[in-house]
C-alpha cells in the first residue's frame, strides 16, 4: 500500500485516490499468491483526532489456489500442445493470476501473428479443492487480410517515401511482427515524432481489413554558426546548414561556408 503512516520521511496524508488503488493492489497481491477468492468485505476511515485517521480494512482471503492443467478447446489452427505449452505452470505451482494473464497475451499474439485478429477466448476456471483446472474455448474465426493502407499527418515527407519502410502490403494477411516492424522502419526513418500511431478497420464480412498510418513529422533540419576574432585573421567564422528529408524525397544536403 502507499497509504501508509507518517514518520521521519513520509507526511503521512491521507488521499482517498490513492487509497482506492490501494484496496484494488491488495486483492491483486492476494491473487499472485493463490487466493482466488479474495476480496475486501469492508473499509472503515474513523477520524482520531482534528489530524489524524484510524483506516481498518476487512478482508476475506478464501482458499489457497493450486494450478491444475489447461484444457484447450476449438482450435484448428494450433495444436493443443502448442497452446497449452504457452503456460509455464509446473504441476501444483501456486497459481498466479498475474502471470497467466501474461501467458495468455502470448496465446493472443499466436493468433494475431497468423492474422486471426477476431478470435475469441473463453475462460472457466474450474474449481476442485483447492486445484484450479483452466478450460480455454476457443473460436478463432475468419482470417484478417489487408485491403488498404493509409497513411495521413505527413505534411513534408511524401508517401512513397514512407510506402517503402513497410513490412506488409495490400493482399497480405494481417501479421503482428510485421505491422510492428513498419512502425520501427517508419521511425527509424528519423522524420517523424516516436507517436506512430497503427489502427485498423474491419470492411467486409469476410474479415478483411483497411490499415491506417498516422504520423507526425518533425523537424528534419539543423543550422549553426559562429564568429570569432584574432590578431591575424580580424573576423572569422562558419556557418552551417543540413537537411536530411530534402523536398520529401529523404534526401540529405549540407552547407557549410567559412570565411
Amino acid at each position: 500500500m502507499k497509504t501508509k503512516k507518517a514518520s521521519l520521511f513520509r507526511s503521512g496524508k491521507f488521499e482517498k485516490d490513492k487509497f482506492e488503488a490501494d484496496l484494488d493492489k491488495i486483492i491483486s497481491y492476494y491473487n499472485k499468491n493463490g487466493f482466488m477468492d479474495a476480496r475486501i468485505v469492508s473499509h472503515q476511515i474513523e477520524n482520531i483526532d482534528q489530524t489524524s485517521l484510524k483506516i481498518t480494512i476487512v478482508i476475506s482471503e478464501g482458499k489457497k489456489y493450486y494450478f491444475g492443467k489447461i484444457i484447450v478447446q476449438g482450435n484448428i489452427k494450433f495444436p493443443s500442445e502448442t497452446i497449452i505449452s504457452k503456460f509455464r505452470f509446473k504441476n501444483h505451482e501456486i497459481f498466479n493470476q498475474e502471470k497467466y494473464q501474461k501467458q495468455l497475451t502470448e496465446v493472443y499474439s499466436l493468433y494475431h501473428e497468423e492474422g486471426f485478429i477476431y478470435a475469441n477466448f473463453d475462460q472457466e476456471f474450474i474449481k476442485n479443492g483447492n486445484i484450479i483446472n483452466i478450460k480455454l474455448k476457443i473460436t478463432e474465426n475468419v482470417r484478417a487480410k489487408i485491403r488498404k493502407i493509409y497513411i495521413s499527418g505527413n505534411r513534408k515527407t511524401k508517401e512513397k517515401i514512407i510506402r517503402r519502410q513497410l513490412a506488409i502490403s495490400p493482399g497480405d494477411y494481417f501479421r503482428q511482427s510485421k505491422i510492428v516492424k513498419s512502425q520501427q522502419n517508419i521511425y527509424n526513418m528519423g522524420f517523424f515524432e516516436p507517436d506512430i500511431a497503427l489502427d485498423y478497420q474491419p470492411i467486409n464480412s469476410k474479415g478483411d481489413i483497411d490499415l491506417s498510418i498516422k504520423v507526425n513529422d518533425k523537424t528534419s533540419g539543423t543550422a549553426n554558426g559562429g564568429i570569432g576574432y584574432n590578431s591575424q585573421d580580424h573576423f572569422v567564422g562558419q556557418f552551417t546548414i543540413s537537411h536530411n528529408n530534402l523536398f520529401g524525397n529523404a534526401w540529405k544536403s549540407a552547407l557549410k561556408w567559412e570565411f
